[in-house]
């Protein structure tokens, strides 16, 4: 802003200054009253693109006097800080035509930025955002980058990281202990092991990835077994949307995504297939553009590359030199390093895209930490979300800050992470938390967190329902009226329900931050617990048994289990012991899968349901009659029945795998839009909103939207933070707005 804000002074013949300090930008100006006037309205039309303005105070002063226009020191008065940390953004095209330019000082260096691009939020320490409060203050600036710094008709002017090649971090090549190479050659010694199909550890901007080449399926298949990846999917590193478009089928809205300055992970459906160990089953990839100077330069002449955490699965990405160095020992065969300093870990954002649908599933990089405008205030509040992909908010006034993703609970690295996070957020925006807000599954890692907090902290701790959560996080992105009638359908894989089941497939009346049970799906045992979260043969021989349906040796499901398995099983199912019982679609979705023989076993959340997605047939119609009974405190329950009953005639009339993955998702959408219908008959709304990660379903989601479009429902969807639980904790800290008890014990 400040230096934007002096060239529109010259524009204008405006004398004064403009200064930081930890609230916000101040400025006096004083000229002819036109010029002022014209200056105010370019001030909020004009804004340059990395800027934010969320408000604007003038206040009439005495004339002064002054004879030029000034950028003043920053203040660091104590005071409650309100300026905008900006995110990590993608280099400029004036940044990248100096990268490539031989007659530049910046040709080829890994490093450079301006004002209007590179690192932000990964190296500012502390606010006021100065150079001596990142970690670049580790480098002093040359004559030549001094002299850019300081000149006001220089894009450099007041660009906190800029640097080059003579007074800037440095690439360096490590493999066994070894220095091998520095700068250029660094680069190019990296890029010549990738090609010969080793892993490569790749130190970026908010952390490190392993790469390897993505077209060589044996490279992949290593990388996975190193990293302990099971199936999932990896993303890949592509040049250009040129050559993207070899890979994927990009519109427009996605080339907007992949080249837009937060450079996400798009996800988007595949044309031609890469190695088979890329993304296996899978019916869209996962591609992104480079998003720094040095891989711009990564990319150059070579093949796609795998570009995935630097982690073991699902801990938080390594961030320094030396915990790279030793946490990656085992997962890379050599280290491309640099030496300026992450402050805070940020991994890649991912993007799900499909014509104009848009839906985030990872809010990171380039994202990450925007402020999130609340629709009423909150006293100082830290949420720390769910177990599984862990993100804290930490929310004052109408204020709310969402972290980047922090791996899972369950590991004492994500721990640590989230300290660390917790320590810097309320650093960089003076909050400190008067109370904590977690999750009310007793045995979640992130609710023991919450509880020692709050025990050291002296303050109070409140436990959100699961899903109620996920409905205050959607209300809270689109600044939802609270006195407004919304019925909120969130389906996921699992959430601690308040009878002490598992709940998952609920639709939820929410009004004056209070929730109703309205609807359900009817409950399932899952025989083995955990077990049958991995073993899904078995939720479909519950699904079997509930229905009143044999075990035929012709099914998939039964086929997969053993005679002694199948006995142990029988034995738990008609004793309803041995297992929890859920309502969660997640769980329903995959005992489909197993019953229509997609898969019988699973290696990592919600695989079986995506490759139920990249299977289905879009057209199959929705044939089952729907079910659903008035059950306990006039809940209505659906009863999926019919559904079992009608997959299994199709399965034993010969339809194809595609065919029945369609009529399963079609089933649920015409389910779902008569349970709303159902509902309505009881409670009047207007308003539906779409959370919990099974939304993260194209197939369902715009399909449902389009139905209940038709029939007069204005349908909410997620825009800001993931639909998953990585969204989970602005609506656990939105919640605490009301303080009523049936929303936070």
């Amino acid at each position: 802003m400040r230096p934007w804000l002096w060239n529109l002074a010259q524009r204008y013949r405006l004398t004064g200054w403009v200064s930081n300090d930890p609230q916000g930008v101040w400025l006096e100006v004083e000229g002819e009253r036109g010029a002022l006037d014209r200056f105010a309205d370019a001030m909020q039309t004009e804004v340059p693109p990395l800027a934010r303005l969320d408000a604007v105070e003038v206040t009439p002063i005495p004339l002064v006097g002054d004879l030029a226009f000034v950028i003043r020191p920053s203040s660091t008065h104590v005071g409650q800080r309100r300026t905008q940390v900006p995110p990590d953004v993608a280099p400029c095209a004036d940044c990248l035509r100096e990268l490539r330019d031989p007659s530049d000082r910046r040709y080829r260096y890994p490093f450079l930025n301006c004002t209007q691009c590179g690192p932000r939020f990964t190296l500012i320490e502390s606010l006021p955002y100065d150079r001596p409060r990142t970690t670049m203050r580790h480098f002093a600036m040359c004559a030549d980058c001094a002299a850019e710094y300081h000149n006001p008709q220089d894009r450099r002017f007041h660009a906190q990281p800029t640097a080059c090649p003579r007074c800037g971090p440095q690439l360096e090549l490590v493999a066994n202990g070894h220095r091998l190479a520095e700068h250029d050659a660094a680069l190019e010694a990296a890029r010549q092991r990738l090609r010969a199909g080793q892993i490569v550890a790749i130190k970026g901007i908010g952390g490190f990835h392993l790469a390897c080449d993505a077209t060589q399926n044996e490279a992949v298949q290593r990388l996975r077994q190193r990293k302990r990846r099971g199936s999932k999917p990896f993303a890949v590193l592509l040049a250009d949307v040129a050559t993207a478009r070899r890979w994927v089928e990009i519109d427009a809205t996605a080339e907007r995504l992949l080249t837009s300055r937060e450079r996400p992970i798009v996800l988007l459906p595949r044309r031609e297939p890469l190695a088979d160990a890329v993304a296996p089953g899978q019916a869209t990839l996962g591609v992104m553009l480079p998003y720094s100077p040095l891989h711009e330069l990564l990319c150059e002449a070579m093949p796609p590359l795998v570009l995935t955490s630097g982690n073991l699965a699902d801990e938080p990405i390594a961030r320094s030199n030396e915990e790279a160095l030793t946490a990656l020992a085992s997962l890379a065969d050599a280290f491309l390093l640099h030496d300026r300093e992450i402050r805070v870990r940020c991994e890649d954002s991912v993007v799900r895209c499909d014509g104009s649908w848009v839906q985030p599933i990872r809010r990171s990089r380039g994202y990450a930490p925007r402020m999130i405008r609340l629709p009423g205030p909150v006293r100082p509040t830290l949420a720390v979300g769910g177990d599984w992909k862990g993100t804290i908010c930490l929310a004052d006034g109408e204020e709310a800050w969402v972290s980047p993703h922090l791996g899972d609970w369950e590991h004492p690295q994500s721990v640590s992470a989230a300290e660390a996070m917790i320590d810097h957020l309320a650093t960089l925006f003076s909050i400190e938390p008067q109370q904590v807000v977690c999750d009310r599954h007793p045995d979640y890692f992130s609710a023991q967190f919450a509880q020692r907090y709050a025990q050291q902290h002296g303050i109070a701790l409140l436990r959100v329902q699961h899903h109620f959560a996920h409905a205050l996080a959607l209300q809270a992105e689109h600044r939802f009226p609270s006195d407004r009638p919304m019925l909120a359908v969130v389906f996921d894989g699992t959430g601690w329900g308040d009878d002490g089941t598992f709940w998952g497939g609920e639709w939820l009346g929410v009004q004056y931050g209070q929730y109703r049970r309205w609807g359900q799906l009817r409950p399932l045992l899952l025989p083995g617990g955990d077990a049958a979260t991995r073993q899904i043969d078995r939720l479909a021989l519950a699904l079997l048994q509930r229905s009143g349906e044999a075990w035929s040796d012709d099914l998939p499901c039964v086929a997969a289990t053993t005679p002694h398995e199948r006995r142990l099983l029988a034995q738990l199912l008609h004793r309803g012991i041995g297992g929890a019982v859920s309502s969660s679609v997640g769980r329903w979705l995959d005992a489909l899968a197993s019953l229509i023989g997609i898969r019988q076993v699973v290696d990592f959340e919600a695989q079986a349901a995506m490759e139920l997605e990249a299977l289905a047939d879009a057209h199959m119609p929705a044939e089952a009659d729907f079910s659903a009974t008035l059950g306990p405190n006039d809940t209505w329950i659906w009863d999926t029945t019919p559904i079992v009953r009608c997959l299994l005639a199709a399965l034993r009339r010969g339809e194809t795998r595609a065919q029945l993955a369609g009529r399963c998702q079609a089933e649920l959408v015409r389910g779902t839009v008569a349970m709303c219908q159902r509902i309505r008959e009881h409670w009047p709304f207007d308003d539906v909103g779409l959370s919990g990660g099974v939304f993260q379903n194209v197939w369902i989601s715009q399909r449902l939207t389009q139905e209940l479009t038709a029939l007069g429902y204005r349908v909410w969807q997620h825009q800001q933070v993931p639909a998953n639980d990585g969204g989970l904790s602005l609506g656990q800290a939105w919640a605490t707005a009301y303080q009523h008890d049936s929303a936070t014990r």
